[in-house]
């Protein structure tokens, strides 16, 4: 029986200990939220010292780059070109298809497909695409410029008198200028 005692008391004595620290931190949690949080007093503005300059940076004579020319990085021998010249840099191509032309009063639109793209370009007078600029745009044709050569792209038309990836009203019929489909007059 003493035993039996001994743990009933135990037991009270750790229940009233659970019951006090609740106890506390219920006050503790009231006394926070009853406060307003603490506000950071106003301080003078903090002064910074002046940034150092950045030193100058040179450009190393041309001579420094000698290895370079002696043994060319993308040369797979790694030899300079016979002669001693150096390959000429490949011509600026421009890789892409004429899908469209939009000529409206106020504007000229060209409709480009890049090579291997699935998105159509929307390119008017004066934008640029991979350097090349657009100087003129024609009912079937766009003509662009870059470091003085000139090239034209011209609208390439699958059998049956349709443009790429356009598809061809059926005969007797047309589109009206509203978008409707219009039947076809005979003159």
């Amino acid at each position: 029986m003493r035993g039996r005692a001994s743990i009933s008391a135990l037991l009270l004595v750790l229940a009233l200990l659970c019951a006090g620290l609740g106890w506390l931190v219920y006050v503790q949690v009231q006394r926070l939220s009853a406060s307003p949080p603490p506000v950071a007093a106003a301080s003078a503005p903090v002064e910074l010292p002046e940034p150092q300059p950045l030193p100058e940076l040179e450009m190393p004579p041309k001579q420094a780059f000698s290895a370079i020319v002696e043994r060319p990085l993308f040369s797979p021998s790694r030899r300079p070109a016979e002669g001693g010249e150096t390959a000429a840099a490949p011509a600026h191509t421009l890789e892409v298809a004429l899908t469209g032309v939009i000529i409206s009063e106020d504007e000229r639109i060209a409709l480009l497909r890049p090579q291997g793209w699935e998105r159509t370009l929307r390119l008017r007078l004066g934008d640029t695409y991979q350097g090349w600029t657009v100087a003129d745009i024609r009912e079937h044709s766009v003509t662009f410029r870059r470091d003085g050569s000139e090239t034209e792209v011209e609208l390439k038309f699958e059998e049956g008198g349709t443009a790429p990836g356009q598809e061809r009203p059926p005969e007797g019929r047309r589109r009206g200028s509203d978008g409707d489909r219009a039947e076809e007059t005979s003159q």
